[in-house]
């Protein structure tokens, strides 16, 4: 097999690496108090005899403790909030297990420790955080609202990305989420914020991510080690131009070893959207004028549960599984007018009625070694079926029941997901120098039937030449190396180098047409960050990346949405090559400097075409180079002691289309945003949040959109074990939903009302084990749902 050798090397250099090289010897412990709790947040500290410290650390949400000396004599010290809790003295010359220690005062001093809030808002080496635990976000949101108001983020529509950069990958407590675009929305939609400590926006990914991650949005969830139960409840309701009532439950257990955390959730949706449009054919001479009014009503359902088990003092097994449900229906009754064209006008309906369901579960294992080193297993499989009906019907404009086109669609897709991945790390030696190392082989399965069928007077009958059956094979298999050390004490230099095989068929039954590729790459990456001193630093990263076309863009086959708007995929789509490379500075964690470009090569863009009336949209990779640039500031402030934050961004783009495309070889525009918080406000419990994003109006290839506006502002209000919060969207109605396709052959003009404007409601209520413990967020498992809730503040 073409792989052998590779990953027979890979191997080999683990086992290599493994082997012992520190000469200092391991302390370790852990610290319980006479209740039988751990201790945490104790101080362990190591000492000469002459009384000078050598070493400290504190002790984790287990009290556990590691500490790592030369063979000697010293002075073991355990202090918590100043007071000296144990002494005692060590002679060194093994490695040394102190076991159990037990603290009889402990108990009454953890019940005064005193909790710091992190800032709202942290730049880190390589990357940003969003700590949404601190803010009023945190309870009553679904995720896709938290994203929308997060700084450095961008969300239109249904699409999310990060300033400066050309997407965003979402992961979930570091595991990659499959999902993309609507699917994606829909399942962040239904995912509550309340289990979310913070958003970490990555914005130069390192060789451990997967090639085609361009920045990631990680989502880390909290954890609770506290024995017992605990939970949350809420309940939502939205009032747009339809009402949307909904509720999520979360349930948490810990006992010991074992902890398991479970949270289910229902919700229905009801919107209304209107569309007007101008399609302008220049051969034609005409322009057709389509007004559209589409209502859409879903229910969805769906319950995730994760499983860990602390095997041993340095290993953790564990298990998630999850599920969804929901069937999204809509009808979308369209007019149908003409200028310069002899044409009567029409109506039509599009009536879609569909189902998704998706399954997924991990399985995965932990091992951290005694010499600093790391071992990670996973093994994933996800599922995602969703079976869509559509009945299309146009008529003389006033006369519905005198069809003069009916067609019924079938339109089903069938996605299954399989991973398996294995991480390594290890500090090599004396050197001062990291080693990270893995391997990752990814394989995905899509079928997606299509049958059209016509009404020929009397029934149904299938269309052969309007039907398809379309089959995606990908398999990726990646393997990866980085090196990680310090310089000067100042600087943290990784390296890296990914390798990753891409092999795709795709099979178009119907047609008999079959088309595979292949590519093998190697990917080098570098992350550099320089600490001037507590107040200044400065970090460069760059990534070579892939840019892969989806399944559903390999389809060549042409699906009609109606009888003016066609699209389909392409089957000679090919990967594009990117190179991206950032600059930040910060200053005093509150003020950071940004600076990125990307280089994209071959770029994969829609594009359409306008023939008598009728636009096909279809992918391409356009010849030449696409390149964008950022420049753009980020500076968060606190005032009233900190209960009040304000984070405010702007940044100016250049896209350079010059090379694929001579009409708009050029575009330039802004993006800024101001989020503000306030918490706890007169000492009453009150929660102010105000969010307001502008994009001015740009192009990418042959689509401008027109400037957009996005506000948001709620208020909510703590009692004891209640949480009450109102909140308001575009209240002064700003958003303006606009754009132009433009070709040689015509222009499609699109105003679009989505359903923005609206109101909701939220009432919160925690229960269960009164003793509240900060989770160490830091050492969060590896399952896609840690949750924990701690009592609403």
């Amino acid at each position: 097999m073409r792989f052998y050798k590779p990953f027979s090397c890979l191997f080999i250099f683990i086992l290599l690496c493994s082997q012992k090289v520190d000469a200092q010897f391991l302390i370790k412990g852990k610290i319980m108090g006479s209740d039988g709790q751990p201790v945490e947040m104790a101080e362990v500290v190591l000492l000469k005899k002459d009384s000078v410290a050598l070493v400290s650390k504190l002790s984790d949400v287990n009290g556990k403790f590691e500490l790592n000396v030369a063979n000697g004599d010293y002075l073991f010290n355990i202090r918590l909030l100043g007071q000296m809790l144990h002494r005692q003295m060590l002679q060194v010359t093994d490695h040394l297990d102190l076991g159990t220690i037990s603290i009889e005062n402990a108990r009454a001093l953890k019940e005064i420790v005193v909790t710091g809030k992190k800032p709202l808002f942290e730049s880190r080496a390589d990357r940003f955080v969003f700590n949404i635990e601190n803010s009023s976000l945190s309870i009553g949101n679904n995720t896709w609202d938290v994203l929308r108001q997060t700084p450095l983020l961008q969300v239109e529509q249904e699409k999310l990305s990060i300033v400066g950069a050309q997407n965003a990958t979402v992961y979930i407590n570091d595991r990659k989420s499959i999902l993309r675009g609507k699917d994606l929305y829909q399942y962040l939609r239904s995912m509550p914020s309340d289990n979310i400590v913070r958003i970490e926006i990555i914005t130069s990914p390192s060789a451990k991510y997967d090639a085609s991650d361009g920045a990631i949005i990680n989502l880390v969830l909290k954890k609770t080690d506290v024995d017992g139960f605990k939970g949350i409840i809420t309940l939502t309701d939205e009032q747009k131009r339809g009402n949307s009532p909904g509720g999520n439950f979360n349930l948490n257990y810990h006992h010991r070893k074992y902890s398991q955390n479970a949270s289910f959730y229902l919700g229905q949706t009801n919107s209304k959207t209107t569309e007007d449009l101008q399609n302008t054919d220049f051969a034609q001479q005409s322009q057709a004028l389509i007004n559209s009014v589409n209502k859409a009503d879903e229910f969805r359902i769906g319950a995730t549960t994760a499983i860990n088990y602390e095997a041993t003092e340095n290993s953790i097994i564990g298990a998630v599984f999850e599920f969804q449900y929901y069937n999204p229906n809509d009808v979308k009754s369209t007019i149908n007018s003409f200028i310069n064209a002899a044409i009567n006008p029409y109506g039509s309906e599009n009536i879609n009625d569909g189902n998704v369901q998706m399954a997924g579960g991990s399985i995965f294992y932990s091992l951290k070694g005694k010499d600093k080193s790391s071992f990670d297993l996973s093994l994933d499989y996800f599922s995602h079926n969703r079976k869509n009906n559509n009945k299309f019907s146009a008529f003389p404009f006033g006369n519905p029941m005198n069809f003069s086109q009916l067609t019924d669609i079938d339109n089903n897709i069938d996605k299954n997901n399989y991973a398996f991945k294995v991480d390594y790390s290890k500090a090599l030696g004396k050197s001062g120098m990291k080693m990270e190392t893995g391997f990752k082989v990814n394989l995905l399965r899509t079928k997606s039937p299509y049958i059209f069928s016509e009404w020929n007077g009397n029934a149904f009958t299938y269309n052969p030449l309007l039907s398809n059956d379309f089959d995606y094979k990908e398999n990726i298999n990646s393997a990866y190396l980085t090196l990680q050390r310090r310089f000067f004490k100042k600087m943290d230099v990784l390296i890296g180098i990914r390798y990753e095989n891409t092999d795709i068929k795709t099979i178009l039954n119907e047609g008999e047409e079959n088309n595979s590729s292949q590519a093998n790459d190697f990917l080098p990456s570098l992350n550099a960050n320089y600490v001037f001193n507590k107040s200044h630093r400065l970090s460069l990263g760059y990534r070579s990346m892939l840019w892969r076309p989806y399944s559903n863009e390999l389809n060549p086959f042409i699906f009609r949405l109606n009888e003016n708007y066609l699209v389909s995929g392409n089957s000679n789509l090919y990967l594009a090559r990117v190179q991206a490379l950032r600059l930040n500075y910060s200053f005093r964690s509150s003020l950071v400097m940004m600076l990125s470009m990307e280089q994209v090569n071959n770029p994969i863009l829609n594009n359409t075409e306008i023939n008598n009336g009728i636009s096909l949209t279809r992918p391409e990779n356009f010849a030449g180079k696409v390149r964008r640039y950022y420049f753009g500031i980020n500076y968060n402030l606190s005032l009233l002691k900190n209960r009040m934050t304000a984070n405010i961004s702007s940044g100016i783009y250049k896209v350079d289309n010059s090379e694929i495309y001579l009409n708009s070889k050029n575009s330039l525009y802004n993006s800024s945003a101001i989020l503000i918080n306030a918490s706890n406000l007169f000492k009453a419990g009150i929660n102010l949040s105000g969010y307001l994003g502008y994009t001015s109006s740009y192009t990418l290839v042959n689509k401008n959109t027109h400037s957009f506006l996005y506000n948001t502002f709620d208020i909510s209000k703590n009692f004891k074990d209640y949480k009450f919060k109102i909140g308001v969207v575009d209240p002064f109605k700003l958003i303006i939903n606009q754009y132009t396709m433009s070709s040689s052959t015509g222009i499609l003009i699109t105003n679009a009302d989505y359903n923005q404007r609206g109101l909701s409601f939220s009432l919160t209520r925690s229960f269960g084990n009164a003793k509240t413990r900060k989770a160490d967020v830091e050492k969060l498992d590896k399952g896609r749902s840690e949750n924990g809730n701690s009592n609403i503040k």
